[in-house]
């Protein structure tokens, strides 16, 4: 099981200072593609699944509009994976070491010229890529932000941010700092809802293999009965917070030594 880390948790695999890190899921797609293994890959993304792995390994994804691409006859990785995920719309996009080659998936994708797609998928607009719009130099209003006051951003991170803000000033776009607001309230919302369940279909997803340890209390929790689980999930959302803070932590510490490429 992986988590979205630079350091690689994946079992069966040791973190080196010489390895490349898939990041997220697709798992090892973005460091196959980093490492010029292969000229492309295609993933789909709720939370960062396509974007991440290019981001930790040098290269480029892009996550569609949901309902932009059809899921009709994709295959998804275990059966009912997706139940009860209506409201998080998942999206397929394209992973390459180049923005051209995307751009050259997407046109492909979407050039639907004898409406096939929506006649298979009836949810999918009717609506090519639009050379005109990509093409257009109107500038932009575009904003970031170097912290969310919960997790640490490491260095070589803030580093990347920063050359990126400069490199839009230098194209004309006004670019704006921000600060997130009520991180760790939404980061409680987000638990309870993964958490509704028990985790009985989170823990179902990993065939037998354990558990990281900062899930072990979230597992426990959910082992015990009801009345008593009702009264300690606030606390014990608290705790997995504070924990998964603590990890990120030393995690981005340890980066934060010393930023060697990862690939060379």
């Amino acid at each position: 099981m992986t988590v979205t880390s630079f350091l690689s948790r994946v079992i069966g695999f040791a973190d080196t200072g010489q390895c490349s890190h898939a990041g997220f899921n697709p798992p090892g797609e973005g460091a196959l593609i980093g490492a010029q293994g292969s000229l492309l890959g295609l993933g789909t993304d709720i939370g960062g699944s396509v974007r991440l792995p290019p981001a930790h390994n040098g290269v480029c994804g892009f996550k569609c509009t949901p309902q932009r691409n059809t899921f009709e006859e994709v295959t998804l990785p275990r059966h009912g994976v997706m139940r009860g995920m209506g409201p998080a719309k998942n999206a397929a996009g394209p992973i390459s070491r180049y923005v051209d080659d995307l751009v050259l998936v997407m046109k492909a994708w979407w050039a639907d010229r004898k409406g096939l797609i929506h006649k298979v998928d009836p949810a999918i607009p009717h609506l090519p890529f639009r050379d005109h719009v990509y093409n257009d130099d109107k500038k932009l209003r575009i904003g970031y932000y170097l912290s969310d006051d919960l997790f640490p951003t490491s260095a070589p991170v803030k580093r990347a941010i920063l050359e990126a803000v400069e490199l839009l000033k230098q194209r004309g776009h006004t670019v704006v700092e921000f600060k997130p607001k009520h991180t760790r309230e939404l980061m409680l919302l987000y638990g309870s809802h993964f958490t509704a369940d028990g985790m009985k279909d989170f823990f179902s997803q990993l065939q037998g293999e354990p558990p990281l340890k900062q899930y072990a209390l979230m597992k426990f929790i959910c082992s015990l009965p009801g009345f008593v689980r009702d009264s300690l999930s606030s606390p014990s959302l608290h705790c997995w917070l504070d924990w998964s803070t603590t990890i990120e932590s030393e995690h981005s510490a340890f980066r934060s030594i010393d930023s060697q490429p990862i690939l060379g």
